[in-house]
């Protein structure tokens, strides 16, 4: 069940301004707010990274042709990176807030307010532009124009225009 339809959650209203309109995230803290989603990623990764390092014994080993076994660095980075996407889908979908998001109070919402679904929050704001983003040459062109379409006077990128969200205070 949602937080945002459970009835024994604490109350979150969405941020207004003057007019009764939804406060609009800023730009800077949606910035901050996915780069620190990002160094939550290195940071789980460097972790586990190092657990795998110091448990294969290659660190105590004085041959020098000791190496890490393939599959325990596979293992730790493959759970390295679907840690902290798995929780951040889960706190995307049943709150529509990342860990940073979280921290920042910012939430994704639809663009009257009503909470965003699963299809909008990772198909359309992320799995489609992700998918666009990794094509050779027209990806990274893709993902610059995503980007610079925040500078708008309505603060969205172009995924949130796809998805009809927006990013508010709460």
């Amino acid at each position: 069940m949602s937080d945002l339809s459970n009835p024994y959650s604490p109350p979150q209203t969405l941020s207004k301004d003057a007019s009764g309109r939804l406060e609009l995230a800023g730009r800077g803290v949606r910035l901050l707010s996915s780069i620190v989603d990002g160094l939550i990623v290195l940071l789980v990764l460097g972790i586990l990274y190092g657990v795998t390092v110091m448990n294969s014994g290659v660190m105590e080993s004085d041959d020098p042709e000791a190496e890490l076994d393939s599959l325990s660095l596979a293992i730790a980075l493959g759970v390295g990176f679907l840690l902290p996407l798995c929780v951040n889908a889960y706190l995307l979908v049943t709150r529509g807030q990342s860990m940073a998001k979280l921290m920042f109070g910012i939430r994704i919402v639809r663009a009257d307010g009503s909470a965003a679904s699963a299809g909008r929050i990772l198909g359309l704001r992320w799995l489609l532009p992700v998918g666009i983003g990794s094509l050779p040459f027209v990806g990274g062109i893709f993902s610059i124009v995503d980007a610079c379409m925040i500078f708008r006077d309505t603060k969205r990128c172009l995924h949130d225009d796809w998805a009809d969200t927006i990013v508010v205070k709460i």
